[in-house]
C-alpha cells in the first residue's frame, strides 16, 4: 500500500489528493486494529496446544508398556486430544473470521487507491511527440474523470457528515452508492455507546472502554475517568449516597493519584448535594455535562479509528470560503448575493476564518453580485456608494431614473451618478 500510493504521490495529481490522507488511512488502521488481536489470539492458543502436547508427551514416556493403568492414560489422552481438535478448529473458524475482515479491509484500500488513481494525468503513447488530437483526447478524458471523481467525492463527504450527525440510515442509503469508499462500519461500532449516552446509561461507553483500554491509556484519554464520575453524580442524584462511596473507592481511589482535583472536586459535590449553589460542583450536576460526554466520545473514538476529528465536509467547505473571505464581507443588507461567505447558512463557517490576501482585487456589484469591469463600470451615487451601471439601468427602468440604495434605502436619480475610474 505505501509503495502504490508514493508512486501515485510522485505523479502529476491535483491538490484534492493532499486533503485524502484519512481516506486511506482509515482502512490501513482497521487492518492493524483487527490484526494484532488475530495475532495474540493466535500466539495464545498455541501456546496452551503446545503445552498439553508437551504433558500429554511426557506422561505417555512416564507410563510402562505392561502397565495395567497404560490403557486408561491412553484413553484420557485420546480424550484431551479430541479436545485439542476441537479447541484448533474453533480457532481457524475465529482466525478465518479476521481473515475475511483483512481482506474486505485490502479491498477497500485497493478501490481507493483506484479512485485516487483516476485523478493521474494519461500518458499520451505517442509521448511528447503526440498528436495534438490524441493530447486533446487524454485532457478530455482526464477532465472527464475528475468530474466524476468530484461528484464521488462530495456525496461521500456528505455521507460521513451525515453519519457524524447521527443520521445513519440516510448516511448508508447514500454510502451504498458509493461502492465501499465510506467507513459506515465505524459509526455502527460507535452507534450503540452513542445511543446509551443520550439514554443518560453510561454502561455501554465503559464497556467500550475496557475494550479499547490499552489504547486509550496511550493517547492518555480520561473519557473511562468522566464517565466514572458523571454516574457517581447520577447516583448521587438519587440520593443512593452509600453505593455512591462504595463505587467511587472501587472506581475512584485507584486513579487518585494522578487525577486528584478531578477526583476531589467530585466527592465535594457528592458531599454538596444535587441542591448546591456553588457553581464550582453544581455544573457537575447540570443536564449538558451529557451533551459533552457525547462529543469527547465521538472525539476519542474518531481518534482511535484514524478519522479526523472534525467532519472533512466542513474542512473543505472551510478551506474554500478562505479563499473568497474578504473584508467586505458582510451580512443583512450589505451582504453580497453572490457571496457564499455573505450567505446566512455558510457565514458561521466562514467567521474564524481570516481574511484572504489578494493580490489583485475585482470590484463586485453590491446589487447584482457581478463584476464590475469595462463592460458593466461602476458608478457612484451622491452617497458614495458604488454599483454597476447595468444594474442601476434596471432598477432606474419603469421607476422615472429613480433608484434606491440598498444600504441607505436613499432615493437618487440614475442621471446623479457619476462613472468611477479605478487607477
Amino acid at each position: 500500500v505505501a509503495v502504490k500510493f508514493s508512486q501515485m504521490q510522485g505523479q502529476k495529481t491535483g491538490s484534492e489528493i493532499q486533503l485524502e490522507n484519512s481516506f486511506l488511512k482509515l482502512p490501513i488502521e482497521s487492518i492493524s486494529r483487527n490484526g494484532k488481536p488475530a495475532q495474540k489470539l493466535l500466539e495464545r492458543e498455541l501456546s496452551a496446544v503446545s503445552s498439553s502436547l508437551t504433558s500429554m508427551s511426557s506422561q505417555l514416556s512416564s507410563s510402562a508398556p505392561n502397565d495395567a493403568a497404560a490403557a486408561a492414560k491412553a484413553a484420557k489422552i485420546k480424550e484431551e486430544l479430541g479436545r485439542l481438535v476441537g479447541r484448533l478448529q474453533g480457532l481457524k473458524r475465529k482466525l478465518d473470521t479476521a481473515d475475511a475482515r483483512e481482506e474486505a479491509a485490502l479491498a477497500r484500500v485497493d478501490n481507493r487507491i483506484a479512485s485516487l488513481r483516476s485523478l493521474t494525468p494519461v500518458e499520451s503513447d505517442a509521448g511528447d511527440g503526440g498528436s495534438k488530437k490524441s493530447q486533446t483526447s487524454a485532457a478530455t478524458a482526464l477532465s472527464a474523470a475528475r468530474r466524476d471523481w468530484s461528484k464521488k467525492r462530495v456525496d461521500r463527504l456528505v455521507a460521513d457528515h451525515l453519519a457524524r450527525e447521527g443520521h445513519l440510515e440516510t448516511a448508508s442509503a447514500l454510502a451504498a452508492q458509493l461502492d465501499g469508499l465510506v467507513d459506515m462500519e465505524a459509526f455502527d461500532q460507535a452507534r450503540p455507546v452513542l445511543e446509551g449516552l443520550r439514554r443518560r446509561d453510561v454502561g455501554p461507553a465503559l464497556a467500550w472502554c475496557q475494550e479499547n483500554r490499552v489504547r486509550l491509556r496511550k493517547a492518555e484519554s480520561t473519557l473511562e475517568l468522566r464517565l466514572r464520575i458523571q454516574e457517581l453524580i447520577e447516583m448521587s442524584r438519587r440520593e443512593e449516597t452509600e453505593a455512591a462511596i462504595a463505587y467511587a473507592r472501587k472506581h475512584l481511589a485507584p486513579v487518585a493519584k494522578t487525577s486528584l482535583p478531578e477526583v476531589k472536586r467530585c466527592m465535594a459535590a457528592l458531599a454538596l448535594g444535587k441542591d448546591t449553589r456553588l457553581q464550582a460542583y453544581g455544573h457537575l450536576y447540570h443536564g449538558s455535562r451529557w451533551t459533552e460526554l457525547i462529543e469527547t466520545f465521538k472525539q476519542e473514538s474518531f481518534q482511535l479509528m484514524g478519522m479526523p476529528v472534525t467532519s472533512p465536509l466542513l474542512v473543505t467547505l472551510q478551506a474554500g470560503l478562505g479563499c473568497l473571505k474578504s473584508a467586505t464581507c458582510a451580512e443583512g443588507a450589505g451582504a453580497n448575493p453572490q457571496c457564499p461567505t455573505c450567505h446566512p447558512l455558510l457565514r458561521k463557517l466562514a467567521e474564524p476564518i481570516p481574511v484572504a490576501h489578494h493580490m489583485h482585487s475585482r470590484l463586485l456589484c453590491g446589487l447584482s453580485g457581478r463584476v464590475m469591469d469595462e463592460h458593466d463600470p461602476p458608478y457612484v451615487l451622491p452617497n458614495g456608494n458604488v454599483y454597476s451601471y447595468q444594474a442601476l439601468t434596471a432598477m432606474a427602468a419603469g421607476r422615472d431614473g429613480l433608484v434606491t440604495d440598498p444600504k441607505t434605502m436613499q432615493e437618487f436619480l440614475i442621471a446623479d451618478a457619476r462613472k468611477a475610474f479605478i487607477s
